[in-house]
Formats: C-alpha cells, sequence, structure tokens
C-alpha cells in the first residue's frame, strides 16, 4: 500500500521489521468533497418510535426530514406520516421557493400507498428506497 502511496509511514531505522512498519501506518486525509445538489432536491424521510415512551401530548413516534437541515416532527400514529409529508413539503417549498424533487425513504410502508404514489406524480416528486434500517446518514 505504502509503494502506491495509498498509505504513508515513518522509517526511524534502516532495518525495521515489516510488523514495526506497519504500527507506523498512518491513514491519509480525505479530500474535500463538494456538494452537487441543490436545495431540496434530495430529502431523506424516516419514522421512529420513541420505544414505547410517550411525549407530554401522548406521541409515540417521530418522523425526520433530512436535506440541509434537519426537520423533526413528533406524531401519535404513523399512518399521519403521508399527512405529514404533504405539510412539510408545503412549508419548506413555501419558505425555500423551490420544489422537493427527490424523496428517499427506507421500505417501512409509511410510503406505500397509492394516494402517496399519485400526490408524488402529480409533484414532479421521484420517490426511490433503500433497504429498510439503512437511512441516516
Amino acid at each position: 500500500m505504502a509503494k502506491h502511496d495509498l498509505i504513508s509511514y515513518k522509517i526511524k531505522y534502516k532495518r525495521t521489521c515489516e510488523i514495526c512498519i506497519q504500527a507506523n501506518m498512518t491513514r491519509k486525509t480525505f479530500s474535500k468533497i463538494e456538494r452537487n445538489i441543490n436545495l431540496l432536491e434530495i430529502v431523506h424521510s424516516d419514522i421512529c418510535e420513541l420505544n414505547d415512551i410517550l411525549t407530554r401530548r401522548g406521541n409515540i413516534y417521530f418522523r425526520t426530514f433530512i436535506d440541509d437541515y434537519l426537520n423533526v416532527y413528533l406524531m401519535k400514529y404513523k399512518d399521519l406520516a403521508f399527512q405529514m409529508f404533504k405539510n412539510y413539503k408545503l412549508e419548506v417549498e413555501n419558505q425555500k421557493g423551490k420544489k422537493i424533487q427527490i424523496l428517499k425513504s427506507d421500505r417501512g410502508g409509511e410510503y406505500f400507498s397509492m394516494d402517496f404514489s399519485l400526490f408524488c406524480e402529480e409533484n414532479g416528486i421521484t420517490h426511490q428506497t433503500s433497504a429498510p434500517y439503512s437511512l441516516t446518514k
């Protein structure tokens, strides 16, 4: 790896054992990554349960919408997810003057109704899914 300049290491002595070389290896720093997406181009969303802990108003779940900012909304029931997404869409599009283009979610089931599919189609939103429990990054 050192030969291909993937790692760097310090040699203190002319005769250094392989284990000593490996012990002194350091990882190269990551290069700066520039984002090529615009505001609201991709919104990540998920529903999480509060593990049977109720909030003061009786909410059991919270819903996240993540773009450049994290938006968290409390919910009493999972079946409110679609209505909450419509409210979020209306709010952020009015505030930012941009349209949501892609919604990414896991296959948790909250976005698999025919009404949701029609809503996305009517509003030009692409719904992308990943494996369940693999988002939030």
